[in-house]
C-alpha cells in the first residue's frame, strides 16, 4: 500500500488527537494537574469591559460574540476568544468571566501558527488548556521529508506557560522540542 502526504498527514491527524485525549494531563512533560485553579467559579457572567485592554477595541465584535457563547476554558474563570491573523496564525485573548477584564494570550508567531506539512489545522488544535488549569501550553510543527531515507521528521516546538492570578499575567515556564521520525512505508 502506498502512503501518500495526504494518508501520512490523516495518520499523524488522528494519532494526534487520540494521544491528547489519553494523555491530556501530561503534554511535553507538564502534568495540567501541577497548575490547578483554585476554583471553579459557578456566578453569573458578567459584560465584557472592553476597557481593560488595548487589544479589545480592536477585535471587540469577535470579543462580545464568541465570548457571549462562551463556557469557562481555562484557570476556573476564563473564557478564552480565538482569531485567525493570516498564514495560520491565531492570537487572542480570555475573559474573565467574573469581572468582565480581558486579558491578551501570549500568541505569537513563533508559537501559535499552525500547519503540518503544508496542511493547515484548525486553530483549536495548537493550542492546550483545562479549565480547572493555570497551566497553558501552545505549539508549532513542521514536517520535512527524506526521500533519500523514506522517513518525515516531525518537529514540535512547545511554548509552555503559566497563568500568575495575583498578577494577572503569564510567564514562560519553557520552551521545548521534540523530534519524531516516522518512516513512510510504501508498496
Amino acid at each position: 500500500m502506498k502512503i501518500t502526504k495526504t494518508k501520512a498527514f490523516f495518520f499523524f491527524l488522528i494519532t494526534f488527537i487520540l494521544t491528547n485525549h489519553s494523555f491530556a494531563q501530561k503534554v511535553a512533560g507538564y502534568s495540567f494537574d501541577k497548575y490547578p485553579a483554585k476554583e471553579i467559579y459557578k456566578g453569573k457572567k458578567v459584560k465584557v469591559n472592553l476597557r481593560s485592554s488595548n487589544i479589545a477595541n480592536s477585535h471587540r465584535t469577535q470579543i462580545i460574540n464568541q465570548y457571549n457563547e462562551s463556557k469557562i476554558d481555562f484557570g476556573g474563570k476564563y473564557s478564552f476568544i480565538f482569531w485567525g491573523a493570516g498564514t495560520g496564525l491565531t492570537l487572542g485573548v480570555m475573559v474573565d468571566n467574573k469581572t468582565g477584564n480581558v486579558y491578551d494570550l501570549p500568541l505569537t508567531e513563533e508559537n501559535s501558527t499552525r500547519g503540518f506539512c503544508g496542511y493547515d489545522i484548525s486553530e483549536e488544535d495548537n493550542k492546550l488548556y483545562k479549565k480547572n488549569s493555570n497551566l497553558f501550553i501552545t505549539f508549532t510543527w513542521s514536517c520535512e521529508e527524506n526521500k533519500i531515507t523514506k522517513t518525515n521528521v516531525i518537529t514540535k516546538n512547545y511554548s509552555i506557560f503559566i497563568w500568575d492570578e495575583a498578577n494577572k499575567k503569564f510567564s514562560l515556564l519553557k520552551n521545548k522540542t521534540e523530534k519524531k521520525t516516522e518512516k513512510i512505508t510504501s508498496k
